[in-house]
């Protein structure tokens, strides 16, 4: 599991999104403007529309996958490791999510380590998920689900949430 600086992380995250979003605009106005100069009708006829909705929607489509592809090829710059690691670790909680009761029975009923692992892997990383998006209503129940994780500990071992493994999750 990583430190993540808060703030630093609530920065970059909102420094993502705002540039996103203004490159999506901008992109947006300047492909449509383009093809309706190109290709659209500039006779303007009271009363009736333009007919170039089309071209405006193209434009919006293509502004849409540009913004995406460059915003894909970028993510994997320095500037991003915290988010693209939160990203990740989202799509694992989602992925241990799917299988959760599975692996809770697993983990109480038939005392499975691996699925006592990636129950507790799971746990504390939502947890630090949650307090770096200020989660604070759902909090309480991944809290409650560690606390029962000590307690199955103390009965049985300690485990290492960082020897989690995502292909442990094929045997569940």
């Amino acid at each position: 599991m990583r430190q993540i600086n808060k703030e630093e992380y609530r920065k970059k995250g909102n420094m993502v999104i705002v540039a996103f979003l203004l490159a999506f605009a901008c992109s947006a106005i300047a492909f449509s403007t383009l093809l309706i100069a190109l290709f659209g009708n500039t006779e303007i006829v009271e009363g009736e529309s333009t007919g170039n909705f089309v071209w405006n929607l193209v434009g919006v489509v293509i502004a849409l996958v540009s913004t995406l592809s460059i915003l894909n090829q970028i993510k994997t710059h320095r500037y991003f490791d915290e988010l693209l690691y939160v990203w990740k670790l989202k799509q694992t909680h989602l992925k241990i999510y799917r299988k959760v009761n599975i692996l809770k029975h697993a983990a109480h009923n038939e005392h499975n380590e691996r699925a006592m692992t990636i129950l507790k892997f799971y746990y504390q990383t939502q947890q630090q998920v949650y307090e770096l998006d200020n989660n604070t209503l759902t909090i309480k129940s991944v809290l409650n689900e560690l606390e029962r994780i000590r307690q199955w500990e103390q009965n049985h071992r300690v485990l290492n949430a960082s020897d989690f493994q995502a292909v442990w999750l094929n045997d569940f």
